[in-house]
């Protein structure tokens, strides 16, 4: 044969290899050329940026005769967009002090996903301050939040109808209220953020690992503190991950300062590890690399599903999680100009977003994969998402049915006790030093404690497990205190807080080996 027919063979080999991938992929939407564009920074995974996309994209064409393509940012985790816009707004706020300028956008339009809390204390509330010289070279401080006050007419959001009166869920705001007293009778109050969807924390778990492992399906967050899950738990990482934050900061909510905190270093010493994307957890769980695992509502679902043959499950540990809203803002500086009216497109994705076809693309069935799609074709086209609407009338009775879903939170919610403290300014420093930046020590620990038979031994190994730096929580507050005028004290409190937790678990060790 000769040589050049080889090569040609091999060529068209090659050609064959490369090309069937490209004729067999699915058919992409062709894209507008003179489509309006919204720049929207989020941690929300690919399968809701598709589906809010194409939902959005067709809801404004029909509307308004325009189509929209939104260019997603992803740059990581709530904590990492929020460290992000906090470096952007703080360069932006200097430049227009210095140049007597307006302050401008900083290349996103909205942020969207992420918890109530963060959209409520770090971009509104908190937002970012920089110090400009003033009169005699004394510096003043300037503040920005980092996104801007937004009024709906009632044709547009009748918030009241949407949310409820009270515009809360067990006591977790479902939009930012800031505004509501300023509001005149029968108009919508002015918001810097608008609750989209309806989130909760749980368990995801494998039933096979379980198994294997002789442990029953876990219930309540306690449950993971058994020894028998020792190395086979997954958990997120609170300085990347908000969601995850506050599923830490409930358990401590829920069962108080002190066995709060202890439950949480029992299940961080079964830990495998942390992760710093919180979507990893319940994959993990499903492959069966860990035996269960903390994450928000919606991951687990999607992962029972995602692998079939109820294999995993996902439970909301009745009465000790916290139920709360995914918001939505436009952020400061982004307006309407000339030829480009910005400001009118996001505000048209919020409203979007809380009408019956917005919130169905969150929790009603696939119609591509249906035989017979609804005519009024609500729901989402290729992905179910699995996430809780959070507009009232969702959950009558006709729309109830169609849910992929059948979980009313409004009911299963459980007020947190008048006056619970939160924990959110602190925990992540208070873990860090506990369990996430020694893992390896907390282990030897309460692998020790596992191991040890004899009661006196092990009540002396429990005092020194369960230790604190410090008498009670109301010094924990004071710390927080501190580091807002002094950032350096947080440093130095987390190193000297390492330094404790570090030296226990030594002593641990030791009695186990004497």
């Amino acid at each position: 044969m000769s040589p050049w027919v080889g090569r040609i063979i091999i060529l068209a080999l090659l050609a064959i290899i490369v090309g069937l991938p490209v004729a067999w992929r699915p058919e992409r939407e062709q894209v507008d050329p003179d489509a309006l564009t919204l720049v929207i920074v989020t941690p929300h995974n690919e399968q809701i940026r598709y589906e809010t996309a194409h939902a959005f994209n067709a809801w404004h064409k029909a509307k308004f005769d325009q189509s929209v393509r939104i260019d997603w940012r992803t740059p990581g985790g709530t904590s990492d967009i929020r460290r992000i816009l906090k470096s952007q707004y703080a360069a932006e706020l200097k430049r227009s002090l210095e140049d007597s300028d307006q302050v401008n956008s900083v290349g996103f339009d909205m942020a969207f996903g992420g918890g109530d809390y963060e959209f409520d204390k770090y971009y509104r509330r908190v937002g970012v301050t920089v110090h400009i010289p003033g009169e005699n070279d004394k510096k003043v401080a300037h503040q920005l939040s980092i996104s801007q006050p937004i009024t709906f007419s009632k044709d547009e959001i009748d918030l009241d109808a949407i949310y409820g009166p009270s515009g809360r869920i067990a006591g977790s705001k479902l939009y930012d209220q800031s505004g509501r007293g300023d509001a005149k009778p029968g108009e919508n109050p002015t918001a810097h953020w608008y609750g989209v969807v309806l989130s909760s924390f749980g368990i995801v778990y494998n039933r096979d690992v379980l198994k294997m492992r002789d442990l029953p399906e876990p219930t309540d967050w306690v449950d993971l503190t058994d020894g028998k899950y020792f190395g086979w738990i997954a958990l997120g990482d609170p300085r990347h991950s908000g969601s995850v934050r506050v599923t830490y900061n409930t358990i401590v909510q829920r069962y108080g300062f002190e066995k709060g905190f202890a439950t949480l270093r029992r299940v961080f010493a079964n830990a495998r590890y942390f992760s710093s994307s919180s979507s990893q957890v319940p994959v993990d769980v499903s492959a069966g690399d860990a035996a269960a695992g903390m994450c928000i509502d919606f991951y687990g679902r999607l992962q029972a599903e995602a692998v079939g043959g109820n294999r995993v499950g996902y439970v909301s540990p009745a009465g000790t999680t916290v139920y709360s809203c995914d918001p939505i803002c436009i952020l400061t500086g982004v307006r309407d100009k000339p030829g480009d009216h910005r400001l009118t497109l996001a505000k048209r994705f919020i409203q979007f977003q809380l009408t019956r076809e917005g919130q169905a693309v969150w929790c009603f069935y696939p119609t591509d994969a249906m035989e017979a799609p609804p005519e009024d074709g609500l729901g989402p086209l290729q992905y179910a998402l699995r996430r809780p609407p959070i507009r009232l009338d969702m959950y009558e009775p006709a729309l109830f049915e169609r849910m992929i879903d059948r979980v009313n939170y409004f009911d299963e919610a459980v007020p947190m006790p008048k006056g619970t403290p939160s924990y959110m300014g602190v925990i992540n420093v208070m873990l860090s030093a506990m369990a996430m930046d020694i893992h390896d020590e907390v282990k030897a620990a309460w692998r020790a404690m596992l191991n040890e038979h004899g009661l006196d031994k092990l009540q002396a190994m429990v005092e020194l497990f369960d230790a604190m730096p410090f008498e009670d929580e109301t010094a924990l507050f004071a710390a927080a205190e501190r580091w807002r005028d002094d950032p350096a004290a947080e440093e130095a409190d987390r190193l000297a807080w390492t330094a404790f937790f570090r030296e226990k678990y030594r002593k641990i060790v030791e009695i186990s080996n004497p």
